[in-house]
């Protein structure tokens, strides 16, 4: 049976418990000292790289017991928000590149280069872990993350491709949803199929003189942490968030700075919004209050829900003809037709005070020599649109 070490030192028992999404992480007790960063682990046969967590490793009994996480450690790291509106849209890979940058992470070249190069039209990245960060832009191409054994991050679809290895069947607990079986090395790995089944986790244990590994089938913490991420994201990703407008753009989306610093960053860009009109447009100033929202809960579909008091600087409403509108006590300029004219006439030209109005047809051609254009104020206006 293969030996186990860490950084060199004997490994005396050991727990590592690999997800299918996320990042492995291994309890060991160790014949040493001291344990501190990152360390190599040869575990049963596989070669491993991760970080021991400051302040989970210490003496007792005479060993050394830690936790060490897979890759740096950096994944449960709380990371800044930050936005994406870039007019070509932007790259899975940028928005994964700078997650793993600012958390010390590496990619792993395995990683499939079509998730990587889907185009996301914007981006709002919300503050928080970085783990819950990778979940929520890997999701828009159904992929998913974990930390391999060299301790760099995978990015990829779910395949599960069948996993073939020499070994022992212990037990079979359908209810528990776990195969046990003691194999040479510790070559299964979550995220494949085994005996016919999904493993969706896998645990490695250690023992003086014994070595089993557990495939389960569905992951307690996994399953939480899947449905956890889900209620997370619904709750940051489906409430309103006040800001306000520092730009309008010429396409009439809005460059807005929103004021709880979870999401603010250095701001949205192209963001639309919803009057409530079908096809009616808005013009607004610098500063104007709004309401910002993400459409279907969806952190690539920003949209301004409502405006905060302020004024609006111009509103067209959608018609048939797209003719400018024209308020109760706006001057407005009439030009006059021959209808006009002729009701004029006939009001006006009278033989005499009190006789009937007779009317000269001959009068028109000379009052339509030029356009007779007239001035004046609307009195009236419909009750149902105001100002």
């Amino acid at each position: 049976m293969p030996s186990s070490t860490v950084n060199g030192k004997p490994v005396l028992t050991a727990e590592i418990t690999k997800p299918r999404v996320g990042a492995w992480h291994a309890d060991i007790a160790a014949d040493a000292e001291s344990l501190t960063g990152a360390v190599p682990l040869s575990f049963e046969g596989v070669a491993m790289k991760g970080t021991v967590i400051p302040g989970r490793s210490g003496l007792h009994g005479g060993r050394l017991g830690a936790r060490i996480v897979g890759g740096a450690g950096g994944v449960s790291k709380e990371i800044v928000v930050k936005n994406y509106a870039a007019s070509a849209g932007t790259k899975i890979s940028v928005v994964v590149a700078d997650i793993l940058r600012e958390t010390g992470e590496t990619l792993s070249a395995t990683s499939d280069q079509a998730v990587l190069g889907t185009t996301l039209s914007k981006w709002e990245r919300i503050a928080g872990p970085a783990s819950h960060a990778l979940v929520n832009v890997l999701d828009k191409a159904g992929a998913v993350w974990r930390v391999l054994n060299d301790g760099s991050i995978w990015v990829g679809m779910p395949t599960y491709p069948e996993a073939t290895l020499e070994h022992v069947l212990i037990d079979e607990d359908w209810v528990g949803g776990i195969i046990t079986i003691a194999a040479e090395t510790a070559a299964l790995e979550p995220g494949t199929t085994f005996r016919g089944q999904k493993i969706e986790e896998v645990i490695h244990r250690l023992a003086p003189g014994a070595f089993r590994t557990e495939a389960h089938l569905g992951s307690v913490t996994s399953s939480l942490n899947r449905f956890l991420s889900g209620i997370r994201r619904q709750i940051d990703y489906s409430r309103g968030y006040p800001g306000r407008v520092s730009k309008q753009n010429a396409d009439g989306t809005l460059q807005v700075v929103l004021d709880d610093e979870k999401v603010k960053g250095a701001g949205l860009d192209r963001v639309p919004y919803y009057v409530g009109l079908p096809g009616s447009k808005v013009k607004v100033s610098q500063g104007q209050r709004v309401l910002l929202a993400f459409e279907a809960g969806d952190p690539a579909r920003p949209y301004i829900a409502g405006w905060q008091g302020g004024a609006a600087l111009e509103v067209t409403i959608a018609g048939p003809t797209g003719l400018p509108a024209a308020r109760q006590g706006d001057m407005v300029v009439v030009t006059l037709t021959a209808q006009n004219l002729k009701d004029i006439a006939l009001t006006f030209l009278c033989a005499a005070p009190g006789a009937p109005p007779t009317f000269n047809p001959a009068f028109i051609p000379v009052l339509l020599a030029k356009p007779i254009i007239a001035y004046g104020l609307v009195t009236t206006g419909n009750a149902l649109i105001k100002e």
